[in-house]
């Protein structure tokens, strides 16, 4: 039987933010930043389905739960690739301050970001 740290680690970003209330928005084919763009925000997709691309390659398509742009807050660098509203999608939106605050704070997001960073 796992402990409750185990159990925690597995858990969803998407459950940690979902009671948020202070969401962005976006319709099918809204960018939520292009490649180049100077990111100063992290996202926690909430709802919805998002395309990670270069050109027109799709690197990834990424759904509830999935932390996106979370290398501009670790390396300070442009974003990489753009990211695109596949769907409807709603999102967490987590900025320098809030990103060391719940990394130090909760092991599970910061485990999270750590498997997203490898």
């Amino acid at each position: 039987m796992g402990s409750v740290t185990d159990s925690i680690s597995f858990m969803n970003p998407a459950e940690l933010f979902r009671k948020e209330s202070d969401t962005l928005q976006l319709a099918p084919g809204d960018f939520l930043f292009p490649e180049g763009d100077k990111g100063n925000k992290m996202y926690v997709l909430l709802e919805g389905e998002i395309d990670i691309s270069l050109d027109d390659f799709v690197l990834e398509a990424a759904g509830p739960g999935a932390l996106i742009g979370e290398m501009a807050l670790i390396d300070d660098t442009p974003r990489t690739a753009n990211a695109v509203a596949k769907t409807v999608c709603r999102l967490a939106q987590i900025d320098q301050r809030r990103f060391h605050f719940s990394g130090s704070a909760d092991a599970a997001f910061c485990d999270t970001c750590d498997e997203n960073t490898r």
